[in-house]
């Protein structure tokens, strides 16, 4: 400081007034109990420079200088001169003959310390004698050409002036840049921040309104700035001159900390003076307070100045501060001198604009409030402090346990030299080797019959890990530990009711574990600096996982709530008090056990907390806004290995996306090995669609075991799919998890309806963990199943032994299976597909399924179907007159028209004795179309006796009373307006013409739903017990019921039937046979057996080689034994 033209006390006040707030409380702390201005301007600048600039001893000078490194924004200049300036009182001189060495060690550490690499590169390849001038010019030189390279490259014109720093007054300065002539207003006229990287050169000047820079750099304000005693509103400022007023929260609707609404706040955990307070993050306030009384909590002895500022709230209300203080702050790993304004009002503390300038806030833990009493901050402070020990950075060892690899018989040792590494990372490796030598983990030996190449691996905060490539050496050696990994979906199902979550991180977990003499020698690194015996488990180590896992498991047994992925566990609750005592639990288990966490990585009373890369809160399961970014993002793969890539990430939320299989079907067709990789339509769509599902706001619900549970399958051509959810109380359904499979090639030949059930059977068995419980909850059908699984007597629950059987885990009444509870509703829709009544569904039902009370559900769902309510017909008519009854079938047809109907007409034919009808969709109703059709009908079931129609023009006319004459049919007619007399096929008309209707919304087209109606129709039994199937071909019809609900017992007659047809000529493998030829090179070719493929086809392989598959009709037996 240099002040002219002032002597004594003058100059004391103008000291005092000039100095920073910190520098000025510190000088009324040092001159305590004495007044500042009772002392001299000599003594107060020599109490000054021997606090702040004590004279440092020359360790820690050289300390400093071998620590020095170019910044990221630091020219070489300015950091040569820098190492000059450090370097001038570290006295490097020689012990021996007393010269200097400076310029080789300026040399040497300007080398290191360069941010460049090329130049570094570019100084290593001088020779071994170069000066420190010479590197500074090289390394100038070549910075300046990079710089000019990275203009040229810039395609935008501007013209750049270049303004150096002077010692002009602020006027003159000011009026210098204003005569500049901007070209382009972002050009930054800083020296050392070039256009290209300046961050703000597209921000507006609050000072001057010109884009290019910020206020606080601004040579165009006036510096002078005169005080205005009245109150201004000010906005955000990078000036905090106490003369400024400030706008803050509107304090009289600021919420207290006791508050319970609370839900909209956003706390920062913030440290004053030692004692954590919780402040509302406000990005509206320009400036931070706190409440006296709140301060007065923090029991500092921080002195409170008097302030000038004034504050204004957004409604105009003016608060004047009680004072301001400055306190040392800590945010995390951050420290900062923070200037506090203290309010009167009991209002929460504000963490304002001019502290998040400060520090560098994580935005990603900044979620609403999940804790805010004071009373639980203060006990999770306690609870943290008490178990301060497990937050250390000291790694284990875990007492008492010695973990042991065994080798396989007859191994020989291996050892690999060491890899060559970069010397920009030989310091890394050598500092974290000496870091890990000291805490224990490894410990250097002579020699060893093991060594493994140590690998580096880069951390995010710029240090490295050292890992080793044991895949060369000793994995291969010692024998596979296997142990139960959990499953990601076994941990989120744990999950469910939790509203709180905690996450801890293992420090360098694997480390914590010891190892006996013997496998610590098997793990030993082979390094540039020598030979290191590991003492702790290795990272690498083929069994180090599953070996971890299961001592994370032993420790953590037991404890409620907590779950753990190797490192990662996780522990939720669904009250504050029942996390805190897990948390506790968890804690109190780490300290026994000697572990360690990182406090960094830990997270505390989440809402919503991201885990294994997902986010769980209490409403369930989402997905990774990371992770949907880089899907999002991702380029179009233009090979199989950035396909490979995009595929494993799309499938890494497979449980969020429906029918994923189906939809990546194109993708996966590019990854046969035969298949030439071209980017086709296909694939773009499949591309895009997946980027647009997964982007979906898709949230997975918590499996919970007193919710119904819904299982939906669905097949593709190409995939299967289900979905498995929960039934809510009010009704609606939400998913618990999404699956999806490709078809294999032999699946892709079947049929729909057996692609439907084997999707039904897959996701039974994908979702079984799930699901099996389901059946127990049933309370009748459990207290069956526990009495014949343990072979009591069901005669004591009022049922008959001999009626219920159990087979492959389901309970059968006769042949009727018994549906558990939550499957009911699933049956009875089944039951009425097509909208048939009650008797129908009673009648299908008995044949096939049961359970208690099922005719009253029966009828009530299709009582209650509003489908069927407004389709009903009139009440029945008067009983009249009836047909006498056929013998046989085909003995007496009725038919008629129907409609019309969504543009058709439909001609039904109905058989009186089996009630077997056919409905034939047509845009026509001639004479000579229902010729044709009852031809046909005629060629495949034979002429029937007696056919009965009404007077319709097409059944009257002259060729169709001729054509029915010509084959020996009677024709009968009903009486004139009086259709019952067709009764039959009136009937059934209004049957088709209902269900048709009900079927309206529907999918499918006219002949889709017909058939869906006629077989129901033909399906049912009727009133005699037999169905028309049945009645018409005289055997049971195999129908969708039957593949549903088809008995083992049945599959092993049919296979049975099948086996007793054995051929009569028979090969085994390796005989000799001929083979028929139907190539130009002869009848037969010779060979042996090679396989039998069912019962009458054979693989044969020829003696040129080529393998034939021939049926037994084309093989002969022969004695020829081929060319010798």
């Amino acid at each position: 400081m240099r002040l002219k033209g002032n002597v004594g006390e003058s100059k004391v006040d103008i000291l005092l007034h000039a100095l920073t707030p910190e520098v000025h409380q510190k000088l009324y702390d040092i001159c305590t109990p004495d007044d500042p201005k009772a002392q001299t301007y000599e003594m107060l600048i020599q109490q000054l420079k021997d606090h702040l600039d004590p004279k440092p001893s020359v360790c820690t000078l050289q300390h400093k200088f071998i620590s020095r490194v170019q910044g990221e924004e630091e020219k070489v200049v300015d950091f040569s001169t820098e190492l000059r300036k450090l370097s001038a009182d570290c006295k490097f001189t020689c012990d021996h003959c007393k010269h200097s060495v400076s310029d080789m060690l300026l040399r040497l550490q300007f080398v290191r310390g360069l941010k460049d690499k090329e130049i570094r590169t570019r100084l290593l390849q001088e020779k071994s004698d170069f000066s420190f001038k010479h590197a500074l010019e090289v390394a100038s030189t070549m910075e300046l050409s990079i710089e000019e390279s990275k203009l040229m490259e810039n395609k935008q014109e501007f013209t750049l002036h270049r303004v150096e720093q002077n010692l002009l007054p602020t006027k003159k300065r000011s009026e210098n840049v204003a005569n500049l002539n901007h070209t382009n207003p972002n050009i930054s006229t800083h020296p050392r921040y070039p256009t290209d990287v300046c961050r703000f050169k597209n921000e507006f000047c609050r000072g001057c309104g010109k884009l290019g820079h910020i206020q606080s750099v601004c040579m165009s304000k006036n510096k002078a700035q005169v005080r205005k005693p009245q109150t201004n509103q000010v906005g955000d400022s990078d000036s905090s001159d106490e003369e400024n007023p400030c706008e803050v929260h509107k304090v009289d609707k600021v919420h207290m900390l006791h508050s319970k609404k609370t839900n909209d706040k956003f706390i920062v955990h913030v440290k004053i003076e030692g004692k954590v307070i919780l402040m509302e993050l406000d990005t509206g306030a320009a400036l931070s307070t706190i409440s006296y009384k709140d301060f007065k909590s923090i029991n500092s002895d921080k002195r409170v100045f008097n302030t000038n500022v004034t504050l204004r709230t957004y409604t105009g209300q003016i608060i004047k501060p009680r004072g301001v203080v400055f306190v040392n702050c800590a945010y995390k790993s951050q420290w900062f001198i923070g200037k506090l304004y203290v309010l009167n009002e009991d209002v929460d503390p504000i963490f304002g604009r001019d502290w998040m300038r400060e520090v560098n806030l994580d935005w990603s833990e900044i979620n609403a409030v999940s804790i805010t009493d004071k009373n639980d901050v203060s006990k999770l402070d306690r609870l943290l402090t008490d178990y301060s020990y497990v937050f250390q950075s000291k790694i284990g060892p875990v007492p008492n346990i010695k973990l042991h690899l065994d080798l396989k018989p007859d191994v020989k040792p291996v050892f690999i030299k060491p890899r060559p590494i970069p010397y920009a990372r030989k310091q890394k490796i050598e500092d974290e080797l000496e870091h890990m030598e000291k805490s224990g983990i490894i410990t250097k030996v002579e020699h060893s019959d093991w060594g493994t190449p140590i690998v580096p691996v880069d951390k995010p905060d710029g240090s490295v890990r050292i890992c080793a490539d044991y895949k060369v050496t000793v994995n291969q050696a010692i024998k596979d530990f296997n142990y139960p990994i959990p499953r990601i979906e076994d941990i989120y199902a744990q999950m469910n009711g939790g509203k709180y979550f905690c996450t801890l991180d293992l420090s360098k977990a694997y480390f914590h574990l010891e190892m006996d003499d013997e496998s610590a020698l098997l793990q030993s690194l082979s390094t540039h600096k020598g030979v290191y015996r590991v003492n702790r488990l290795m990272f690498g180590v083929k069994v180090a996982p599953t070996k971890f896992q299961q001592f994370m498991d032993q420790v953590l047994q037991g404890i409620e709530g907590v779950q753990c992925f190797f490192d990662d566990i996780i522990v939720q609750g669904a009250t504050i008090q029942e996390v805190f005592t897990r948390l506790e639990e968890v804690l109190k288990k780490m300290k026994t056990y000697n572990l360690t966490l990182n406090r960094e990585k830990c997270k505390f009373f989440e809402k919503s907390i991201e885990y294994l890369g997902h986010v769980i809160d209490e409403h369930g399961l989402h997905k990774s806004q990371d992770k949907i970014s880089a899907i999002v993002n991702a380029k179009r793969p233009e090979n199989v290995k950035e396909l490979k890539s995009f595929l494993g990430m799309a499938n890494y939320y497979n449980k969020f996306t429906p029918n994923l299989a189906s939809t990546l079907y194109p993708l996966n067709s590019l990854l046969k090995k035969d298949k030439k990789y071209c980017w086709t339509k296909d694939c773009e769509e499949s591309f895009e669609k997946i980027k647009s599902q997964i982007s979906s706001e898709n949230v997975l619900v918590h499996f919970s075991a007193d919710l119904p549970l819904l299982l939906a399958t669905d097949a593709s051509p190409f995939g299967l799919g289900a979905c498995l959810s929960h039934r809510f109380p009010d009704g609606s359904e939400r998913p618990i998890s999404f699956a999806s499979r490709s078809l294999t090639s032999a699946e892709k030949n079947y049929s729909q309806i057996d692609k439907e059930a084997t999707a039904i059977f897959w996701g039974m068995k994908k979702y079984f963990q799930y699901i099996y419980e389901s059946t127990r909850r049933d309370p009748c059908l459990s207290d069956i199943l526990d009495a014949l699984l343990n072979g009591r007597d069901l005669r004591r629950l009022g049922l008959n032994d001999s009626e219920y059987t159990l087979q492959d885990g389901c309970v059968f009444k006769a042949r009727r299976v018994m549906i558990p509870f939550n499957l009911q509703r699933e049956v009875l829709k089944e039951l009425h597909v097509g909208h048939v009544g009650i008797v129908k569904m009673k009648s299908l039902a008995r044949n096939f399924c049961y359970w208690k009370n099922i005719d009253k559900d029966i009828e009530s769902i299709a009582k209650g179907c509003i489908v069927c309510c407004l389709k009903q017909n009139e009440p029945p008519m008067e009983r009249s007159h009836s047909w006498e009854p056929p013998t046989k079938p085909w003995q007496r047809l009725h038919i008629d028209f129907a409609g019309p109907m969504s543009g058709y007409y439909y001609f039904v034919i109905v058989d009186a004795h089996s009630k077997w009808v056919d409905v034939i969709p047509t845009k026509t109703t001639t004479s000579q179309w229902c010729i044709k059709q009852l031809r046909n009908l005629f060629c495949n079931f034979g002429f029937p006796e007696v056919l009965v129609s009404d007077n319709g023009p097409q059944f009257t006319s002259k060729v169709f009373k001729d054509f029915l004459e010509g084959n020996g049919v009677i024709h009968k007619t009903s009486a004139p307006f009086h259709p019952s007399t067709n009764g039959q096929a009136e009937r059934y008309v209004q049957t088709i013409k209902k269900l048709l209707n009900c079927m309206h919304d529907e999918k499918g087209d006219v002949e889709y739903k017909l058939s869906q109606i006629l077989i129901q129709l033909r399906k049912v039994p009727n009133a005699d017990g037999k169905s028309p199937y049945d009645l018409m071909f005289q055997r049971e019809v195999r129908t969708d019921f039957h593949v549903m609900f088809r008995s083992e017992q049945e599959e092993r007659e049919n296979q049975g039937s099948r086996n007793r047809r054995e051929p009569r000529r028979k090969f085994d493998v390796g005989d000799r046979v001929q083979v028929r030829n139907y190539t130009r090179e002869g009848k037969w070719k010779f060979g042996r057996v090679l396989r039998r493929e069912g019962r009458l086809h054979y693989q044969v392989e020829l003696d040129e080689g080529n393998v034939w598959r021939r049926h037994v009709d084309q093989i002969r037996s022969t004695c020829y034994g081929g060319k010798n």
